[in-house]
């Protein structure tokens, strides 16, 4: 049995939105709201107060601190104007972890089929944790991820256990 030198911190309640938009839609909205989006799936960004994964060629989601909710909602659709946009509030629909330490990519690599050790910073994947969706990105010192809510509690047993050695 091995134990790994990571550890599974839960991420507070995070303000997330789901932007889907088409191509000129995004761009107006990008140069209205000032938030620089991500250019291709896959990547993502991060702004003063905002980071931006680009999910889907017309899919960005953005997560901000829980306090800017209203303030970002309300930024987004007046960047949006009359554009052909889907702009919408997922705050709560999902649950974050993060994955910190020298073997933080031997743990998640248990159930994910991803080569994480070779993803870069500004890389984002939606992929599967055993078989739970999530989207997972790099972060200073380990991986952030993200699942639904309903599978919150599983996750956080699978990934603890994997961390202790005994997954």
């Amino acid at each position: 049995m091995n134990c790994y030198r990571a550890r599974v911190i839960r991420r507070p309640l995070e303000g997330w939105i789901s932007l889907q938009a088409d191509a000129p839609s995004l761009a107006q909205i990008e140069a209205a709201s000032g938030i620089r989006l991500p250019s291709a799936i896959g990547m993502h960004v991060s702004n003063a107060a905002v980071e931006v994964f680009r999910t889907g060629p017309d899919e960005c989601l953005l997560r901000f601190g829980i306090a800017q909710e209203a303030d970002m909602l309300t930024r987004l659709r007046l960047a949006a104007g009359d554009a052909n946009a889907a702009i919408a509030l997922v705050s709560d629909a999902s649950v974050g972890f993060d994955v910190i330490g020298e073997d933080a990519s031997l743990v998640l690599a248990q159930g994910c089929p991803l080569d994480l050790d070779g993803m870069p910073a500004d890389v984002c994947a939606r992929t599967l944790l055993g078989r739970v969706p999530m989207l997972v990105a790099r972060i200073e010192g380990g991986f952030a991820l993200w699942v639904e809510r309903s599978h919150a509690s599983h996750v956080q047993a699978w990934l603890e256990a994997g961390a202790a050695g005994t997954r």
